[in-house]
């Protein structure tokens, strides 16, 4: 997953005007949710 796919993915999608195109993990699911599974991907991503 490069950089701007895990931005994508943690903090949404915006478009060319500026407008949100998709709501990442922090706006689903708080942002304790986001960093407990941004440091399960760490871990994956160190092994």
């Amino acid at each position: 997953m490069s950089k701007a796919e895990r931005d994508a993915f943690f903090n949404g999608s915006i478009d060319q005007e500026g407008k949100r195109k998709g709501h990442g993990i922090i706006a689903i699911g708080g942002q304790a949710a986001a960093e407990k599974l941004r440091g399960y991907m760490e871990k994956i991503l160190e092994a």
